[in-house]
């Protein structure tokens, strides 16, 4: 028969902080789960302000819109007859 295993002191402490960690994402997620119902008298957009923020894409994506709509007026004032 085997006898206990010896397991370092800096692994337990290691192996508590990893512990500790997944218990606070536990947590977390929990309360992002009961969030939907303190949001449901909320309109949907504001909800989802900011769901974008930093996002390069997003902003790359607003840019090309802007400069699409600026090129669509410019388009459409050299079609309006003076």
């Amino acid at each position: 028969m085997a006898g206990p295993v010896l397991v370092p002191p800096d692994a337990i402490a290691a192996i508590r902080q990893r512990l500790n960690d997944v218990e606070a994402d536990v947590a977390r997620l929990k309360q992002q789960l009961r969030a939907p119902e303190v949001q449901a008298n909320q309109p949907w957009w504001v909800q989802r302000a900011g769901a974008f923020a930093g996002d390069s894409g997003f902003e790359e994506m607003n840019r090309l819109g802007q400069q699409w709509r600026a090129a669509d007026r410019e388009r459409a004032r050299e079609e309006v007859p003076t």
